[in-house]
């Protein structure tokens, strides 16, 4: 008795994640002075537990016809209960109703909503399904501040269930703040919480941060998920990220079908090289390091450097460091970076706030590789040392194949790493990270059978790493051989044609099982393409979830003949 009590009280009273707060302009003209008016859908069933006791909130349908709804696949559409504010009652055919009472609403159907007082409205019920749900709150309830500004943070909530409603997780955020460069811009934002508890959430590894990827890009939603895999299937680099595709919803707004995932960063459970960026906080206790002026040069140019005064430093700076190879613009955005002679742009992701001695240090070591890598002969002239002295050959080779056979736009982008000379002196290529932007997405210049990442393409700068390594014969025979027995079984694995012994990689039709209903679903929340500025991604690729997914077979397989005739020419197999 007491449970059911508690239970209508958090129905009546709460908004907690999902409240479909619809327009006051949509049902009045502007100059009416009456309240806005709300509509919220609620499961009707009692005493289920946190999963069902929610309230979920529309979202205006982009023609502007109407308004979306979306529940969890475990809710039951026949028996829903309508909450309302702003209005006493509501006709909907034919029969009154008021907030609480029970409601039973046809899935994939529009219904007609004449609310009391106020000009009819349109509501659209679907439902997804299929995957795990995450109930993100922020603890204003809004998600207004989150999505106006990246580096803002706020407290709150998790609730993630399993398909059938069953709590995988439920507990306190320290932070949910928006994440992204060029996905921020779009209205489908990505996200980072931060855990108060670690926690497994994807994979078998416990920690606290995680972040979700809206696959804007990736309307197949399997792109990335299908890259992890891969690099876990390789077996050459030491941390790839877990993944679980979920439905997102955002203080009660369903916001789509994402991606949860580890974050790249240097952890025991996760990148597991030396944490040169904690060492450094524990001996500088209290220093505000978001608020110290950037010293060096703000603007990028060859040899450009920014870091930042640190009074403590550890003894041993030589590692470890999270970098990655960026495009020329994000050398002012981000905190610490510098430039090599040849113009290529390095930001440094952990640890985010280099000394003047440790970017003296990081970037003198790099430079060195590169000068190596770009010789001829592969030596550095003033060291003397050959690139794969420097750099891990085996890494940097397989970095290099999941770029070339995913045709991945932004391949030569690579993140790279480095321990402590102590512990070991290479540097390594990877990990592996969000691969939304392969396979055809970017089109029309993307082509299956384009060899982008090697030599003399016209569209590579002169200060790419991964064209330069592929001019080496040393490179290019280790490519080759891991071409064919790793990347090439894999790819008749991804189109069907085998199966991965290891059981880590899977068919696409498996892929696309699996996200198929949650994806389709994203489909009606994010119709295609729903924002100008995407234009230019998916032109090709289907307007449908089915559409997609035959265009990444399609493209693959030609991929797959294109790739044989690069990689082993007339010795590839029949």
């Amino acid at each position: 008795m007491k449970r059911t009590r508690f239970r209508n009280i958090c129905l009546l009273l709460a908004a907690i994640l999902l409240t479909a707060s619809l327009p006051d302009a949509a049902a009045e003209p502007a100059a009416s002075s009456a309240p806005p008016f709300e509509i919220l859908l609620a499961d009707g069933r009692a005493g289920d537990g946190a999963a069902f006791d929610r309230q979920i909130r529309g979202f205006r349908l982009p023609d502007e016809s109407g308004y979306g709804f979306v529940i969890p696949g475990y809710w039951d559409a026949s028996a829903l209960r309508l909450m309302l504010t702003g209005v006493g009652s509501v006709q909907i055919g034919g029969r009154s109703y008021h907030s609480g009472d029970a409601i039973a609403l046809a899935a994939n159907a529009r219904t007609q909503v004449l609310p009391e007082g106020r000009e009819a409205i349109t509501i659209e019920l679907r439902q997804t399904g299929g995957l795990p749900v995450l109930f993100l709150d922020t603890e204003s309830g809004s998600s207004e501040a989150i999505h106006a500004d990246k580096s803002y943070r706020e407290p709150g909530a998790l609730l993630m269930t399993d398909a059938e409603g069953g709590v995988l997780y439920q507990g306190e955020l320290s932070a949910i703040r928006a994440r992204g460069n060029a996905t921020f811009n779009y209205e489908k934002k990505p996200y980072q919480i931060k855990l108060a508890k670690s926690a497994a959430l994807a994979g078998p590894r416990k920690n606290k941060t995680w972040v979700l990827l809206a696959n804007i890009l990736d309307r197949a939603q399997i792109r990335t998920t299908l890259a992890m895999d891969l690099a876990r299937c390789s077996g050459a680099f030491v941390y790839t990220p877990y993944t679980q595709p979920v439905d997102l919803y955002v203080n009660g707004e369903y916001r789509g079908s994402y991606l949860l995932s580890e974050k790249q960063e240097e952890r025991e459970t996760r990148l597991p090289i030396t944490d040169l960026e904690k060492a450094v906080k524990d001996l500088n206790p209290g220093l505000d390091f978001a608020g110290l002026p950037a010293l060096g040069d703000p603007e990028y140019a060859p040899g450009a450097r920014k870091f930042f005064e640190l009074p403590v430093l550890p003894e041993d700076l030589t590692g470890g460091y999270l970098f990655q190879i960026n495009v020329p613009r994000r050398y002012a955005t981000e905190a610490s970076a510098f430039v090599t002679s040849r113009g290529c742009v390095f930001t440094v992701q952990e640890p985010k706030y280099l000394s003047l001695t440790q970017m003296q240090y990081l970037s003198a070591l790099v430079q060195q590789l590169e000068d190596a890598l770009f010789s001829a002969d592969g030596v550095d002239p003033a060291s003397g040392r050959h690139y794969t002295e420097l750099l891990d050959l085996p890494s940097f080779v397989n970095k290099y194949l999941m770029a070339e056979v995913l045709d991945d736009y932004d391949g030569q982008y690579s993140y790279f790493y480095k321990d402590a000379d102590s512990v070991d002196p290479m540097i390594y290529a990877g990990p592996v990270w969000d691969q939304d932007n392969i396979l055809g997405v970017w089109l029309p210049q993307s082509d299956p059978t384009a060899i982008r990442l090697s030599a003399g393409q016209e569209q590579i700068f002169d200060w790419f790493w991964l064209t330069q390594a592929s001019r080496h014969a040393e490179f290019m025979a280790a490519a080759q051989e891991a071409y064919l027995h790793t990347y090439r079984p894999a790819i008749l694995i991804l189109l069907g044609q085998e199966k991965d012994p290891q059981g880590i990689l899977r068919s696409i039709d498996e892929y696309a099982a699996e996200v198929r209903v949650s994806a389709e679903t994203d489909f009606f929340r994010w119709p295609f393409p729903f924002s100008p500025e995407l234009e230019r991604y998916n032109v090709e690729t289907g307007d449908s979830f089915d559409g997609q997914i035959a265009f990444l077979k399609d493209y693959l397989s030609v991929r797959l003949g294109a790739l044989d005739a690069f990689f082993l020419g007339e010795e590839r197999p029949d």
